[in-house]
């Protein structure tokens, strides 16, 4: 059985969802904040029946926040707020945070390190696959070019998608909330599980989701987003239409085709848990750290690198 034409379309071609008053380029002698000054802001989400709270930040944190937003804005950085942040701008729900998420291409990774160094930002690579962080004063944040897995890279069109919003009294720009949806498909450990984050962005949606645009960001994974919609449709059953029916043939009809298809070897248990060039990372580390230890006997080196 093959897919229907709708979900071929929707799977293999990138759509590219670019709101009518964002740019798809960026010219380089315009303030990055400039992109968005003459924008009105989206009223923030009526906050729904919920136990959240904003978080209360200390006020050192809060002006180094505050500050790195402004300096990017001034060395025209193209970046996104992502994070508890953008949850918070789409669907009025605040989660704790300890720090402040923002996503931004590979490409421009260089350009904003640089521009946080000179303003006295210690700037790190914790994982050259997704994530660099840069310190000031004690407090941190992330600068994420993917996903921890590797699977998904934040390309050009997750800024150009992005929408305007005032965060901590910055203008700025937030994640689409197809892209948010997307960043948090992966994110399901035990001390971890965005679930429900995504199951509130669809809800808060109200059915104007850009479901062609989710396709074409999870692409072969898939299977990940029908499991995320099933626990949707779980939580909201009411609400079942803000996803249309064809999303649900097209990933359904995907299952009945897998089910005829073996997949023989194939476990991909380590794209959902954990990033595959961290973990050999760590395993080199571990193995030249014990390699380097001549007194260590031949059991206790592999019980350093099991470890």
């Amino acid at each position: 059985m093959q897919h229907s034409v709708v979900c071929d379309k929707a799977i293999s071609q990138t759509v590219e969802h670019t709101l009518p008053h964002c740019p798809r380029t960026f010219d380089s002698a315009t303030p990055w904040f400039a992109l968005t000054s003459k924008l009105d802001v989206p009223k923030s989400v009526k906050l729904p029946v919920s136990s959240s709270r904003q978080p209360k930040f200390p006020a050192k944190q809060e002006t180094m926040f505050r500050e790195t937003l402004m300096v990017l804005n001034r060395c025209r950085v193209p970046y996104v707020v992502s994070g508890a942040f953008a949850l918070q701008v789409h669907t009025g729900i605040w989660r704790s945070t300890k720090d402040l998420d923002l996503f931004l291409t590979p490409e421009d990774m260089p350009a904003a390190l640089r521009c946080l160094t000179s303003h006295g930002f210690r700037c790190q690579a914790k994982d050259p696959v997704w994530l660099h962080k840069a310190r000031r004063n004690g407090f941190f944040i992330d600068l994420i070019t993917g996903m921890s897995n590797a699977v998904i890279r934040v390309g050009r069109s997750w800024i150009e998608n992005s929408r305007p919003a005032m965060v901590l009294d910055v203008r700025v720009r937030v994640l689409a909330a197809e892209e948010l949806l997307a960043s948090k498909l992966f994110v399901m450990r035990r001390e971890r599980f965005d679930g429900a984050d995504i199951a509130h962005i669809i809800f808060a949606s109200r059915g104007n989701l850009n479901w062609k645009r989710i396709l074409a960001l999870v692409g072969e994974h898939w299977e990940i987003l029908l499991f995320a919609l099933v626990m949707y449709r779980y939580v909201y059953p009411a609400h079942s239409q803000y996803v249309p029916s064809w999303v649900w043939q097209c990933l359904l009809v995907g299952t009945e085709f897998g089910l005829e298809t073996a997949f023989t070897g194939v476990c991909r248990s380590v794209v959902v848990l954990k990033c595959v060039a961290h973990t050999l990372a760590l395993l080199q580390i571990s193995l030249i750290r014990a390699l380097s230890d001549r007194s260590r006997t031949s059991e206790q080196l592999f019980l350093t690198i099991q470890a």
